[in-house]
């Protein structure tokens, strides 16, 4: 049996021209139509430069033993047009994911005597260090917990990065759309690469920045390492380096 999609499933899973769904049941009627409204949009998307991820700036670096990378992005359209899920939690922390399946994770933060976290599901309780926890303090905790690294991204709201933080009912992420992001890695030099296909090391990401806190590729001075990634099924320009 054919799945029919409405409007709204069809655009969430469409992004660029040669990606729109066919109209279900079938027509002649229905399709010239819908064919004629596929390609005017495409043509809207490329003209407006909104719907492919466009990479400008990427800086690139190794640590003092040349066996870590991390890498920092800069451009338009990461987003792939679509909704970024976030929590704002105490009007502090922000916790973000994208694509629409990020809408089911769920976010706490608890008053305690010591900082922590647990990862049930989809769902995330933050624990506090009463008068001493903050959004950076943590963000630095999240990206220390592979369960939750793997769901959300922590920021702070701006200005309240040092601010004594404090508890917060339990709320679902909000506004994702899309299918997410996977990012791709490769070693051109060695032949090898990596695919992130969660959020495990990536420290941020919006419609305009991406940084991956360690690739975990390995490569050697000289490498040629080369990085793109996919929002929304499409596909950024690949940026690529020269390790050093």
């Amino acid at each position: 049996m054919a799945l029919l999609r409405n409007t709204k499933q069809k655009n969430l899973r469409s992004v660029s021209f040669g990606q729109e769904q066919a109209e279900r049941p079938h027509s002649v009627t229905r399709e010239v139509n819908d064919l004629r409204e596929d390609v005017e949009l495409a043509f809207e998307r490329l003209e407006g430069r909104d719907s492919i991820p466009e990479v400008h700036i990427a800086t690139f670096t190794n640590d003092a033993n040349g066996d870590t990378a991390t890498c920092d992005l800069l451009g338009i359209n990461f987003a792939a047009g679509r909704g970024i899920a976030a929590a704002t939690l105490d009007g502090k922390l922000i916790l973000s994911a994208p694509g629409e399946a990020a809408n089911n994770i769920s976010v706490e933060i608890i008053s305690g005597a010591a900082e922590d976290i647990t990862v049930t599901g989809n769902h995330i309780a933050i624990t506090t260090d009463n008068g001493v926890s903050t959004p950076a303090t943590l963000i630095t905790k999240i990206a220390g917990v592979a369960a939750a690294n793997k769901l959300i991204i922590g920021t702070a709201v701006a200005g309240q990065e040092n601010a004594f933080i404090g508890a917060a009912a339990k709320v679902n992420l909000a506004g994702g759309s899309g299918d997410g992001l996977v990012v791709n890695l490769y070693n051109a030099t060695a032949g090898t690469s990596v695919t992130l296909s969660d959020l495990a090391n990536i420290t941020a990401f919006t419609d305009s920045r991406l940084t991956i806190g360690d690739t975990t590729l390995a490569h050697a001075v000289g490498d040629v390492l080369a990085l793109a990634f996919e929002s929304h099924t499409a596909r950024s320009n690949v940026s690529t380096f020269t390790a050093v």
